[in-house]
C-alpha cells in the first residue's frame, strides 16, 4: 500500500491507532500504496504469512514496518523555531555496504517522491529520483509535530499530509487536536491547506475520506463507531457523513460509495470487508488484504503454509475471485497496484536454505488481466542483505524498488514494465528522512 522508505525500524515506537489507520491507507491502493497505510510488520526470512507459531511465523499486514516512519512525538515546550526543510536534514552518513541492486543511474524517469523528516519537528520536501535533488515545499508550516503517514493521491503527483502544531499550550502530538490536512503538489512544490481533520484515508484521484472517532479507548470502540465523509481536494463535501460498523476501522475508499474496512488487525487476525456506506451492505469479505483499488482486492489467507500461499484477486463489484499461483514455497509480504490497475507488484520471500527457511527476497510483476507472473530479475536479494524488499508505484508508470539495508542505508531502484528498464539511484535520502511514493 503510499510507502515510506525508512531506517532502523528496531527503535521505532508502537504507533497510536490513528497512525495504524494511516499506514493501512497505503494499501497499495493505487496511490496509496497502503499504506499503504496499515501496519505491515517487519519481514523476516522463513516466516510465512499466517503460519502457526510452531512454524515460526509472523503475520504481515499491509505495509512493512520498514515502510513507515515512527509515531509522532511531542516537541519540547516553548515555541518552535522556523526552519526550512533542507535545514532540518542531517548530513548523509558515510558510505556503507548496500544491497545488490544494479543498473544505470536514472536520468529521465521524471519521478519525484515526497520526503518527510524524522527530526523533532515536521518538515517535508520533494526528492527527485533523477539526480537526487531535494526541493523545499512552499506554504507548509515550519515546526510542529512530525507529520502523520502521508499518501499519494492516485494518478497524480500530489500527496495528502496531516500536520499538527506543537505549541506548549496545545495537546500532545499523539492526540487528534489541531490536526490539519494539506495537499502537497510536487509539480509546483507547494502545499495547500484543506482544513481541520482527525484522520484521512485515500479515495481516488480527486478526493479523500476524512475519518473521525479514531482515538477511542478500546471499550469505546465497541460502542462508538468511526464516522467518514468523502471530500474534494479543496475541502468540499462530496458525501454525507456515514457511521462505520461498530468495532471496524476505515482503511480506504474503493469507489465513491465503497469502503475497505478492517477489524482485529492488532490481534494478528485479519478480517476485511468491502462495505457500502449508503446502504450498509457488505459486498465482499477477505482475510489478509495486501493491496486494493476500485476493481480488485488483493488478499491471502490468514493461515497458509509454503506451497499454499497463493494470491487472491477479488472484484468487489461482482464477487468474482481469481487466483495468482506463486512459485512453490514462496509467500508475499508486500504488494502494490499500479495507478491504472494493470499491474500488481509482489515482494516475495523465496528460496530455501538447508533448514527449510526462505533465504531470498524477490520482486515479481503480475499482469492483472491475464494473471501472468513475471520475475524482476534485478530484485533477487539475499535475505541477509536487507530489511525487506519494498516495491510501490510512482507516477509515470515506474515501480520504485527500495531495499532498506541492515545498517539503515536505503537503496532505490525503478523498474518500467513497458520498456523493461531498470535504473538505480546514486542518491538516497539522508538517514533521518523518509521518501513516500
Amino acid at each position: 500500500m503510499s510507502d515510506v522508505l525508512g531506517n532502523d525500524p528496531a527503535r521505532w515506537p508502537s504507533p497510536p491507532r490513528w497512525l495504524m489507520i494511516a499506514v493501512a491507507a497505503a494499501v497499495g491502493l493505487a496511490g496509496v500504496t497502503w499504506l499503504a497505510v496499515t501496519g505491515k510488520k517487519p519481514h523476516h526470512a522463513g516466516r510465512p504469512i499466517g503460519a502457526p507459531a510452531s512454524a515460526n511465523a509472523s503475520t504481515p499486514g499491509i505495509s512493512t514496518v520498514s515502510a513507515r516512519p515512527p509515531a509522532q512525538t511531542s516537541s519540547p515546550p516553548g515555541p518552535v523555531a522556523a526552519s526550512s526543510f533542507v535545514a532540518t536534514f542531517s548530513p548523509p552518513p558515510p558510505p556503507l555496504p548496500r544491497p545488490t541492486l544494479t543498473g544505470p543511474a536514472p536520468t529521465s524517469t521524471g519521478v519525484r517522491l515526497l520526503l518527510t523528516s524524522n527530526a523533532a519537528t515536521a518538515a517535508v520536501g520533494i526528492f527527485a529520483l533523477d539526480g537526487g535533488a531535494i526541493s523545499p515545499v512552499h506554504g507548509f508550516p515550519a515546526g510542529g509535530c512530525q507529520v502523520g503517514i502521508p499518501f499519494r493521491i492516485t494518478g497524480t503527483e500530489k500527496w495528502a499530509v496531516v500536520w499538527q502544531p506543537a505549541e506548549s499550550a496545545s495537546a500532545p502530538c499523539d492526540s487528534t487536536a489541531g490536526r490539519r490536512l494539506y495537499i502537497i503538489d510536487a509539480a509546483t512544490t507547494t502545499a495547500h491547506l484543506v482544513g481541520s481533520v482527525e484522520g484521512v484515508v485515500p479515495a481516488d484521484g480527486v478526493s479523500v475520506w476524512t475519518v473521525t472517532g479514531i482515538e477511542m479507548q478500546p471499550a469505546q470502540q465497541l460502542s462508538v463507531p468511526e464516522h467518514v465523509q468523502r471530500i474534494s481536494l479543496s475541502g468540499a463535501a462530496l458525501s454525507r457523513v456515514y457511521a462505520a460498523p461498530l468495532g471496524w476501522t476505515v482503511i480506504r475508499g474503493l469507489t465513491p460509495d465503497l469502503l475497505l474496512i478492517a477489524r482485529d488487525l492488532a490481534n494478528g487476525v485479519d478480517n476485511w470487508e468491502a462495505w457500502q456506506p449508503s446502504t450498509g451492505d457488505v459486498l465482499g469479505q477477505y482475510e489478509q488484504v495486501v493491496a486494493a483499488n476500485s476493481n480488485v482486492v488483493v488478499w491471502v489467507k490468514n493461515t497458509c503454509v509454503p506451497d499454499n500461499c497463493n494470491v487472491h484477486l477479488s472484484a468487489p463489484s461482482d464477487g468474482t475471485d481469481r487466483t495468482v499461483l506463486l512459485p512453490a514455497g514462496a509467500y508475499v509480504y508486500d504488494a502494490s497496484l499500479s495507478d491504472d490497475g494493470a499491474y500488481l507488484a509482489l515482494s516475495l520471500s523465496t528460496g530455501r536454505d538447508s533448514q527449510g527457511a526462505t533465504n531470498q527476497d524477490t520482486g515479481f510483476l503480475v499482469d492483472v488481466s491475464s494473471r501472468a507472473v513475471h520475475q524482476i530479475q534485478q530484485t533477487k536479494i539475499p535475505a541477509g542483505e536487507t530489511g525487506g524488499l519494498s516495491m510501490n508505484w510512482a507516477p509515470h508508470g515506474w515501480l520504485i524498488v527500495n531495499t532498506p539495508g541492515l545498517t539503515g542505508t536505503n537503496q532505490l531502484g525503478a523498474y518500467n514494465p513497458t520498456s523493461g528498464s531498470f535504473v538505480v539511484s546514486r542518491h538516497v535520502p539522508p538517514a533521518d528522512e523518509y521518501a513516500i511514493f
